[in-house]
């Protein structure tokens, strides 16, 4: 049997120990966002395992079919989270899509975007530099305040409004080692992610100013690579491992006392993903994932950490003048790393802002990466669930701690010609202490 095939066979193997714990009791289906929408047992996480556990015996025979509804998923972790029998819901699917793909193998779009664009950097850069510098001859703007754009051509993307390309991404604005305050009292890694770096520079600039302002020094990794994420949420097993390993000879070259993040994906994939696909492998591994796991953080948990305990109820007291700002939590932020308070109290100013919490502010926003793209009218369906909400509370401001949420909420607010800002609360932080 060759590496594959007992990669596949390992994966077998696991699934059919993670599926008997099911009961099948249906209570993923009071939170699951897509099943909301459709009403359709397949796409909830109770009839995903039920069709994955009915036909792990044929499933060689019909992976396409078994895929396609598997990929209807948004990854949220909704499921797994009000789980009472604590079923690892995400894992699992991760690992029937990685078995899938692998007897289905990936569509050539998607094999030529992983395997040859994400999983080589340097080669990535170079196109996105690419694309940041023609993008305007292709795109039309659509929101100067949210500084949102569309395609002349909308069965690429499914008329969804987008964020353009940074001129300048993050990494090329710092030095790879800022050692200042030349005093600090810390040593960070920031791990800044695909989205802050090319899509988001600004949010990757209020971590720099928030980190300094509290004393740290920040090391950034010579080799910006993805965190593997959406290798593997696309099933793309391998690459998600060269991602990885590649990312983890860059941290090993630095001492730092906590992995910083301003993105829930990139954490939840460090903490969480990483362990699980490399430390089987490898035992020599596993205490280094474990000791990397510990000291990665979010951002917000970091700051917050910091902040003085009175400071997150002045936001609660806002003065009647106050903006009102509002705060969706994303899914892998509070769902798979229990991340709630810690960002509200990022935004805390009695006198700038007042917190108005909209209506489930938990509820998936709809993105859930290629999700988005690849489902476009599911994904604006619960977007628009999303939007109701938010308009609700009057706010001038919508804030949320993950990138990829703020371009699903740029977009269903564009879309709808609203004015709201939307921002991360290390921004708000950063405009803060000045």
């Amino acid at each position: 049997m060759n590496s594959k095939m007992e990669s596949l066979a390992r994966l077998f193997k696991d699934l059919e120990s993670d599926l008997s714990k099911c009961a099948r009791c249906g209570m993923c289906m009071s939170v699951c966002p897509l099943y909301a929408e459709t009403r359709n047992e397949t796409d909830v996480a109770r009839g995903k395992l039920a069709l994955l556990d009915g036909m792990k015996e044929k499933m060689f025979d019909h992976p396409h079919g078994v895929k396609e509804r598997l990929d209807r998923c948004l990854l949220c972790g909704a499921c797994g989270k009000h789980c009472p029998n604590g079923v690892a819901t995400l894992a699992i699917f991760l690992k029937a899509r990685s078995l899938l793909s692998g007897v289905a193998g990936l569509s050539p779009v998607k094999k030529y975007l992983l395997k040859k664009m994400l999983a080589n950097p340097d080669r990535l850069e170079k196109w996105v530099a690419r694309g940041a510098k023609f993008q305007n001859r292709f795109i039309k703007k659509e929101s100067p305040t949210l500084g949102t754009a569309s395609l002349g051509f909308p069965d690429a993307l499914g008329e969804r409004h987008f964020l353009p390309l940074a001129e300048k991404p993050f990494h090329q604005t710092y030095a790879r080692e800022d050692a200042k305050p030349e005093a600090g009292e810390s040593t960070v890694l920031f791990y800044p992610g695909c989205l802050i770096d090319y899509i988001f520079p600004n949010i990757g600039q209020a971590v720099m100013k928030a980190l300094h302002h509290n004393r740290v020094r920040v090391i950034l990794p010579e080799t910006l690579a993805c965190c593997g994420m959406p290798a593997m949420a696309a099933g793309d097993r391998e690459t998600a491992e060269k991602l990885m390993r590649l990312n983890l000879a860059q941290f090993e070259k630095h001492s730092f006392d906590h992995l910083i993040t301003a993105c829930p994906t990139c954490a939840y994939a460090i903490k969480k993903i990483w362990p699980m696909i490399l430390a089987k492998e490898e035992d020599g591994i596993t205490s280094l994932l474990t000791t990397l796991g510990e000291k990665t953080l979010d951002i917000s948990q970091f700051i917050a950490s910091r902040m003085d305990p009175e400071e997150e109820k002045e936001i609660r007291t806002g003065s009647d003048e106050a903006k009102i700002i509002t705060y969706h939590d994303p899914c892998h932020l509070k769902k798979s790393l229990n991340i709630s308070s810690e960002p509200r109290a990022l935004i805390s100013d009695r006198h700038k802002y007042r917190l108005v919490e909209m209506n489930q502010s938990d509820r998936c926003c709809g993105m859930g990466g290629s999700f988005g793209i690849e489902h476009y009218e599911l994904s604006n369906r619960i977007g628009n669930a999303k939007l109701t909400d938010i308009l609700a509370t009057n706010c001038d401001i919508v804030a949320s701690g993950c990138p990829a949420c703020m371009m699903q909420l740029s977009h269903i607010l564009s879309k709808s010609q609203s004015r709201i800002l939307v921002k991360h609360p290390i921004e708000i932080y950063a405009e803060k202490i000045g």
